[in-house]
Formats: structure tokens, C-alpha cells, sequence
């Protein structure tokens, strides 16, 4: 969190905090991290695995109430799926 890239689409969720980065504004190499508050502190946040990070573009991370199921936007071709 707080570089020089973009960072937006923030969601928190059970002290963690899910957010798009677009590596020095690329938009189509976005992808999603997280980053876990523990101890007074935000950690380092750490780019999801795959299936959620891929070669495309992935924006817009929420996680559902059970904590159970992710939801993002992925853009394959130009075109933005859910």
C-alpha cells in the first residue's frame, strides 16, 4: 500500500484490506492484493494466487459475508466479466 503505483478499489474485510494496483498505471496488468493488519500495523501486501491473479486484468476485489467466495471484475479481451 502507499507506492508510487495505483492503488484503488479498496475493501476491508476481517482486518484484512483487498485492493486493485495497476502497475505504473497499466490498467491491463491490474490485479488484486491484500494486506493483513496485524499488531498495530498494516504487513506488506502480498498479490492474490492464482485463479484470482492471471495474465489479464483483475479489479475490484469483495468477499462475501461468510468469507467464503471472492468477486472481482476480470477483463479477457477488452471485455470486463464478473
Amino acid at each position: 500500500m502507499n507506492t508510487e503505483e495505483i492503488e484503488e478499489n479498496p475493501f476491508l474485510f476481517n482486518n484484512r484490506l483487498y485492493f486493485t494496483r495497476y502497475p505504473f498505471g497499466q490498467v491491463s496488468e491490474a490485479d488484486i492484493f491484500v494486506s493483513v493488519y496485524k499488531n498495530n500495523t498494516w504487513e506488506k501486501a502480498m498479490s492474490l494466487p492464482d485463479p484470482i491473479n492471471t495474465v489479464y486484468s483483475e479489479i475490484a476485489a469483495t468477499i462475501s459475508k461468510d468469507g467464503k467466495t471472492i468477486y472481482f471484475l476480470l477483463t479477457v479481451r477488452g471485455f470486463w466479466r464478473l
